[in-house]
């Protein structure tokens, strides 16, 4: 084609190599592994799981856990089937009124119940 006067002519140099342009080194990332799913601990039950370990106390403030206890088979013939875990305690009376709380600002029921004898006879 021929130029417009505004233009100037193009020329081209067969001989002439081609600038390099800048060098793209791909980057490899390597493949990430899987992020492992923390699994919870098993927890240990508490020492007073079983009636035959339930933990002495006399009166005074004493606190307990019901975490990584079991279910007892006990607790079905007072309050019907009841999958709970259950803890243990041993309490001899002194003859006086005695006041239990099991739970404050819990969002479920607790229940209590109170065997006279030993564990075989309940």
């Amino acid at each position: 084609p021929t130029p417009s006067p505004t233009q100037s002519p193009t020329t081209l140099n067969p001989t002439a190599q081609p600038t390099p342009g800048p060098t793209i080194q791909p980057t490899l990332k390597p493949t990430p592994s899987p992020t492992p799913i923390p699994t919870a601990s098993p927890v240990a039950p508490p020492l007073n799981d079983r009636c035959l370990d339930a933990a002495s106390i006399s009166t005074g403030i004493h606190q307990g856990s019901t975490s990584g206890a079991s279910p007892d088979s006990n607790d079905s013939n007072q309050c019907g089937v009841n999958m709970s875990p259950s803890v243990w305690y041993n309490v001899v009376g002194t003859g006086e009124e005695m006041t239990v709380n099991t739970c404050q600002n819990l969002k479920f029921d607790t229940s209590l119940a109170i065997f006279g004898g030993p564990c075989g006879s309940l």
